[in-house]
């Protein structure tokens, strides 16, 4: 794009008016403003577009320990750092704001309807992975989804969502990412969320359902969730299919639900515990994931593949829900329920019992089971009762009898 060349005088500290910032070029860090060392910046319901600096930042330059806080509604795109004039237009590389060490980016979309768009990128790459970005406020952050210009693969920074929603609409590389509870972070379309170790992603979230011809606008999410290169905890994945690359030796997976979500595990070794897994869910291991702790699953189907490539360790708790579609599918009482792929370790002792069911009056039990080489069988049986009320309905859900059985050497 070809500009004006205009330096602008640079901010480094306080709080500036509000005001659309167009068309600007700075010799040096921030296209626009640049917050010194260890010093605070807050601006409030601002613009940003095609801004330019020969330095680091496009718009906006953080250095070390320093703190920029954008509150309000605020819009960046087009914006570049490293500019250079090619034949008499400006270029370089896409990049909205840059992370010194120790910087702290606050994104305050303070009411419901504020929204910030971050459509350029923000850059962390030398912060040594001290940098951190903290959503705050009740509205929602977009990273990337304005201007042509977008690049946030050296990202490299904490993202922690305390409040609202952050919403991922381009590839962003991470080094950690955490919803608190009530708080969110969605996928959309082909983008990903990935966490990155030595430039390399080795964790990736994504939309389960996006199709790049039928369904573009899928998206998923997590709420009240941390993930790290060593581990996803907490709160619930919904409609996310979740990959951990072959490059990871260890990782765990613990106090999760999976709602219409897939977890694809390719590492060396995973370690998962007190899941509950939705009929439309489901684990897929390649390497060595154990599965420990209490856990609830929901089947969709008499033949199951939901705990594939899963060995069940010593003491684990398997209870066994049912949906209606699955009981009118087995045509009688009494029933078999295939695992295919699920494997019991060597001398284990665990629990398999039933937990009920959903929309549909009746008891379930465990009555046996055997394991066979990468295949769980149990035989279960439902006695049905009158439709009782409501409250009624969901205790008998959460009923059950457990068959616990001990394999032998």
């Amino acid at each position: 794009m070809k500009i004006s060349r205009f330096i602008l005088p640079l901010l480094f500290a306080g709080v500036a008016v509000a005001d659309d910032y167009r068309n600007l070029l700075n010799d040096g860090d921030g296209g626009v403003f640049a917050v010194a060392d260890g010093e605070t910046m807050v601006l409030e319901n601002d613009n940003f577009s095609d801004c330019y600096a020969t330095g680091m930042g496009g718009a906006i330059y953080v250095g070390a320990d320093a703190t920029l806080e954008l509150k309000g509604t605020l819009e960046f795109a087009n914006n570049v750092e490293f500019a250079f004039d090619d034949d008499g237009e400006w270029t370089g590389d896409a990049n909205d704001i840059y992370l010194s060490e120790g910087a702290t980016l606050i994104l305050n979309a303070v009411e419901a309807g504020d929204v910030i768009t971050l459509g350029s990128g923000v850059d962390a790459i030398d912060s040594a992975g001290t940098a951190i970005v903290v959503k705050k406020g009740a509205g929602t952050v977009n990273l990337g989804g304005a201007g042509d210009l977008t690049d946030y693969s050296f990202f490299e920074s904490n993202l922690v969502v305390e409040q609202g929603a952050v919403v991922v609409k381009t590839d962003v590389n991470a080094l950690s990412a955490s919803a608190e509870s009530g708080a969110s972070i969605t996928v959309q379309g082909a983008s990903c969320l990935n966490l990155v170790e030595n430039f390399t992603n080795a964790i990736s979230v994504a939309a389960r359902e996006f199709d790049d011809e039928t369904n573009t606008d899928a998206s998923g999410t997590l709420t009240g969730t941390s993930v790290t290169m060593e581990g996803l905890r907490g709160g619930t994945l919904e409609d996310v299919s979740f990959t951990v690359s072959s490059k990871v030796s260890e990782y765990a997976i613990a106090d999760l639900v999976l709602m219409n979500s897939v977890l694809h595990l390719d590492g060396e070794g995973t370690e998962l515990s007190n899941l509950t897994l939705f009929a439309d869910s489901g684990i897929t291991s390649a390497g060595v994931a154990t599965l420990s702790g209490e856990n609830y699953v929901i089947l969709g189907d008499l033949n199951s593949s939901q705990l594939s490539g899963v060995t069940l360790e010593e003491g684990v708790v398997l209870t066994l829900g049912l949906t209606p579609d699955v009981l009118v599918a087995a045509g009688s009482t009494e029933f078999v329920l295939t695992f295919t792929g699920l494997e019991i370790a060597e001398d284990a002792s665990v629990t398999i019992a039933a937990g009920g069911m959903t929309n549909c009056s009746a008891v379930l039990t465990v009555q046996s089971w055997t394991a066979e080489d990468g295949m769980v069988m149990v035989s279960m049986s439902a006695e049905y009762v009158p439709e009782p009320a409501t409250a009624t309905l969901s205790l008998l859900a959460l009923c059950g009898l457990v068959a616990r059985r001990r394999r032998q050497a």
